[in-house]
This record gives C-alpha cells, structure tokens and sequence, in this order.
C-alpha cells in the first residue's frame, strides 16, 4: 500500500469514527430528553391527571373531576400514612387507630376508583411528592413520640378533609359526585372522633 493510500484510508476512518461519535451522542441527548419527560411525568402525578381531564370535559365537569382527583389524592394520603403507621406504632391504642384507619380508606379509595372510572375520570398514578415527604416526616419521628404524633396528624387531616367534603357536596353539579361527598361525610367526622380520642389517651 503507497504512502498516499494509507494516509486516505487513515483520514476516512477518523471522519467515520467522528460520525459515529456524533451519532451517539446524538442519540444520548434524546434518551436524556426523553427520561426527563418521563421524570416530569411521574414527579407530578396530579398535574398529569388534571391536564388529562382538562382535555375530555366541560369547564363544570371539570371541576367535578377536580374534586374526585382531590379527594383521592386526600385519602390515598391517609390510607399510605395509616399503613406506614402500623409498621412503627408502639402502643395498643396507636395500632388500633392505624389499623382502622388504614381499612377506612382503602374502602374509600375502592368507591373514588369506581366512581373514577364510572364518570371517566382520570386520577393521579400516585400521591404527591409533598404527601410522601409528610409521611417521611412522620416515619422519622422517636419512638416514643411516634404514636402521639401520628393521631396529631390525622386529627388535623380529618379536620381538613370534613371542610374539604362539605365544601365538595356543596360545589358538585354530578349528582352521583355530590352524593358521595355527602355519604362519606359521617364516616370522617366518625374518624375524627376516633383519633381524637386515641390522640388524648396518648397524651396522657
């Protein structure tokens, strides 16, 4: 082979290797684009499920959809916090209101699904970041602290979730919404009463 020709044969294979390389780093730039699309997605469950209801209803379904979407996300909260819960209570009376509780809005979460999925709404694939840190939160807190802790926080989320319901019963125009919010109102305000009394026996 002649000088001439191995020095040709040596500049085509740095211009391939160069393409190639580009290529590839092409082709990172977009699976990174493509992972930070997803990453968004899963970091706001709720904002996706509200753009997704957004699109298929009427502005007063809407905001029907937004109530479910709501009220699901508060009682996935209380049913993940429970059952976290019942893995770090301490006492008779902690593992009774966590166990309840947890039981409770399961069943609740079961009725959102399938009135969700009777009035085609979209809910969220997860709680929110928020939601998970509050449990976090709570999971960190000293043993012995921990029971009294947790019925402090959910007094405090049933009280905000009874406002949020009767406000919900009042704005909803479905009919089968607002019946919901109605027919689940006695069962928060039992479970209010419930973890109030489990939080005063802890602070003893």
């Amino acid at each position: 082979m002649s000088f001439l020709n191995f020095k040709q044969l040596t500049m085509n294979y740095k211009k391939t290797a160069k393409s190639v390389a580009a290529l590839l780093a092409a082709g990172l730039l977009i699976s990174a684009c493509n992972n930070a699309t997803e990453n968004n997605k899963t970091e706001n469950p709720a904002k996706a499920a509200e753009e997704q209801n957004d699109k298929k209803f009427s502005k007063a379904d809407e905001k029907d959809a937004q109530l479910i979407v709501d009220a699901w996300l508060g009682s996935s909260f209380e049913m993940r916090m429970a059952d976290s819960a019942k893995k770090y209570v301490n006492t008779d009376e902690g593992k009774r209101l966590a166990g309840m509780l947890a039981d409770a809005h399961a069943n609740i979460n079961s009725r959102i699904q399938q009135l969700a999925a009777d009035k085609q709404i979209t809910l969220p694939a997860d709680i929110t970041d928020d939601q998970k840190k509050k449990i976090e939160d709570i999971k960190n807190k000293k043993a012995k602290d921990f029971d009294e802790e947790f019925a402090k926080a959910m007094v405090e989320k049933h009280e905000d979730a009874i406002k949020m319901y009767e406000k919900c019963a009042n704005d909803a125009t479905d009919s089968d919404i607002k019946a919901f919010f109605t027919s689940t109102l006695p069962e928060l305000r039992s479970h209010l009463d419930m973890a109030t009394k489990s939080k005063d026996i802890l602070d003893k």
